[in-house]
């Protein structure tokens, strides 16, 4: 009977051991005003993320210099591995031109929410990420996105097992933690759905002619 109580606790230990904490609740102080992508988001992704993530290498290839990157979202793919054979192009407007075409591509959304299994709150990857930088904002050991393994993560349980391993690697990655104020409206915005306006800030045709038409004088 002690023997069996031995090996049951002695599995129970091992059990807990090699077990993921779960991920942390995320916490921002809620901004009381109408948050604009054009107006507000965007100025704070060209000025702290887009020096990483704004080309066809970006990591996970998550491309934020547009509401049309941001939305595409991230992949999987290693674009960084040697090759023997082409691999299918995905760029932007052109080998994809809507969600449901780039999640066929096995791209994964980073701002709609997942459920958080400690407390059943519901936060998208990206404000994980942002979170953990927030909590964590010193940049310990070396940063290499090019040679550094991404996780890439797609999921609670991935996010969770990438964070309890790296708890410093939060974003921006390698850079220092967004000021409050950029924080709390980044993650408002990402909270209140990640709504895209940029289709409000169209050029009308008839002014667009006028801008040809002076383009065309001046060059």
């Amino acid at each position: 009977m002690k023997l069996q109580i031995l090996i049951l606790s002695l599995i129970t230990l091992f059990f807990t051991a090699c077990s993921v904490k779960p991920l942390q609740p995320v916490q921002f102080e809620s901004i009381k005003k109408d948050i604009s992508f054009t107006n507000d988001i965007k100025a704070i992704l060209d000025n702290r993320c887009v020096s990483c993530h704004s080309c066809y290498n970006s990591p996970c290839q998550l491309k934020l210099s547009s509401f049309k990157g941001l939305q595409r979202g991230a992949s999987k793919e290693d674009i960084y591995a040697n090759r023997l054979s082409a691999a299918n192009p995905t760029r932007l407007f052109t080998d994809a031109v809507n969600e449901k075409q780039w999640r066929e591509k096995g791209f994964f959304s980073v701002t709609d929410t997942l459920v958080n299994t400690l407390d059943n709150s519901k936060e998208s990857i990206m404000m994980q990420y942002l979170s953990v930088k927030n909590k964590n904002p010193l940049n310990i050991g070396e940063y290499s996105p090019e040679t550094d393994e991404l996780s890439c993560s797609k999921d609670t349980d991935e996010l969770s097992e990438f964070f309890d391993d790296n708890p410093h690697k939060g974003m921006p990655y390698g850079f220092p933690a967004l000021e409050k104020n950029e924080y709390n409206l980044l993650m408002t915005w990402l909270k209140n759905g990640a709504k895209d306006d940029t289709i409000k800030n169209y050029i009308p045709s008839k002014e667009q002619l006028q801008i040809d038409k002076f383009e065309k004088f001046l060059n």
